[in-house]
């Protein structure tokens, strides 16, 4: 009789304090952003193995902790804590034996992960895998999870540098101007500043004012540096490039050789052409407040590529800060985006797909990134457009500009298409071609 009466006392306190239990519950739930209890097991499971990656998260590269990441079937998992503070959640985590409470705070949603089963504001979310692993007292967090739960955008990168996009919400609106764009009903490129004289790749000073009487206001230019570390104007050292054009008798062995800045200036492209360091067309360009300059730096890895525009930058503010807001930077991969606008707050960026061939191009993440981004142009070879792609870039906003376009039966075809704009040397507007 004692033995059930004190079970019987047992069991009523338990009773007793189940209500006061379940409304505190419902305090916690109630009092705003998610919770998620869950039982971590360690990275011991087969098929979960570390890799080597890094990932852009709204633009922030994520250093990897421990040295790795780890992948476990379709699905990256990243330290928590630094993942979610790059995408404007809270985090905080309570470890108690082998269990931990995380708690996220986001003003919409409520989370909780309980015996295998994903909630999101009471309904289940499927196909998220194991959500969250622990490793070495360090929460992990399953890109599928973020995709289902908080709504990123996880996207593979198509550069070389084995990199993985991840962005929640969309760029600031506004953040880019590309008002450049409607200076006419098509939009024309010179291409290396124009040609002159039937010349092309000159990127001179006769080439610039020739075009620009012509009506163009929107200039290519390429830049490389001298021997002696300043930006100047030429289509590339390599020797082949200097005999045509210097008629310099540069020894064999020599793939590429670059002049110093004296030397450089000296010289006269194709005996009568004047070169142009990046300072002297900035000076034209303060002199003619209504063109624009599309930079076609030779560098794609990361030291090059910073120093480059961190120079462009400097030189630009010695004559006139306001000319940055008329430079549109070309980048070639989905990490330049990040190198470049550590330097300055560009106004419009071209993304060229220069490096991309035909076969087996997968349009769609590199259209997923300049939406994401906010960047409205893709330049590709002519190879590359087709009126599929075309209506996909206009069905997203994003308009494409084709290089190198000569003849105006290409220029009428690829207008046909909804192509917004051509990279041309000697086509421009009402140029009274036949096409």
């Amino acid at each position: 009789m004692e033995d059930n009466k004190g079970k019987k006392e047992k069991l009523y306190r338990i009773f007793s304090i189940l209500p006061a239990v379940i409304l505190a519950l419902i305090i916690i739930f109630a009092a705003g952003g998610s919770f998620l209890w869950f039982y971590l097991k360690g990275f011991g499971s087969r098929g979960v193995n570390p890799i080597q990656m890094s990932f852009d998260i709204n633009g922030n590269l994520l250093k990897a902790l421990h040295g790795v990441y780890f992948r476990n079937g379709e699905a990256y998992y990243l330290p928590l804590s630094e993942t979610v503070s790059m995408l404007d959640v809270s985090e905080k985590s309570h470890f108690r034996g082998d269990r931990v409470l995380v708690k996220l705070d986001d003003d919409q949603y409520s989370y909780c992960f309980s015996n295998g089963r994903l909630l999101k504001n009471g309904e289940e979310l499927k196909d998220c895998g194991t959500a969250f692993m622990l490793k070495e007292r360090t929460v992990y967090v399953s890109t599928l999870f973020l995709e289902k739960a908080l709504q990123c955008r996880v996207t593979q990168g198509t550069d070389e540098e084995n990199r993985v996009f991840i962005s929640r919400g969309k760029f600031p609106e506004g953040s880019f101007d590309y008002g450049w764009t409607e200076m006419g009903e098509k939009s024309y490129i010179a291409h290396a500043l124009g040609a002159i004289d039937d010349k092309v790749y000159t990127n001179s000073l006769e080439a610039f004012q020739h075009n620009y009487d012509l009506g163009f206001r929107v200039f290519e230019a390429d830049l490389e540096y001298t021997s002696d570390d300043e930006i100047v104007l030429i289509h590339s050292w390599e020797r082949a490039n200097l005999k045509d054009i210097f008629g310099m008798d540069v020894p064999s062995d020599n793939v590429e050789t670059p002049l110093s800045a004296g030397e450089f200036r000296s010289l006269k492209i194709y005996g009568k052409y004047t070169t142009l360091s990046l300072k002297d067309l900035i000076g034209l360009m303060a002199e003619n407040p209504d063109t624009y300059l599309v930079i076609d730096g030779k560098y794609s890895d990361e030291e090059r590529v910073r120093k480059e525009y961190a120079d462009i930058v400097e030189l630009t503010k010695e004559v006139d800060k306001s000319i940055l807001d008329r430079m549109i930077p070309q980048i070639y991969s989905e990490s330049m985006y990040d190198w470049i606008m550590d330097s300055y707050d560009w106004k419009s960026i071209i993304f060229s797909w220069y490096k991309y061939g035909s076969a087996g191009l997968e349009p769609e993440p590199l259209f997923d990134f300049c939406e994401e981004r906010g960047i409205k142009i893709a330049a590709m070879k002519d190879a590359l457009e087709n009126a599929l792609l075309d209506r996909e870039a206009g069905r997203r906003g994003i308009m494409i500009y084709v290089y190198t376009v000569n003849e105006p039966a290409d220029r009428k075809r690829l207008f046909g298409n909804g192509v917004k704009g051509i990279y041309t040397d000697f086509l421009y507007e009402n140029d009274g071609k036949d096409s």
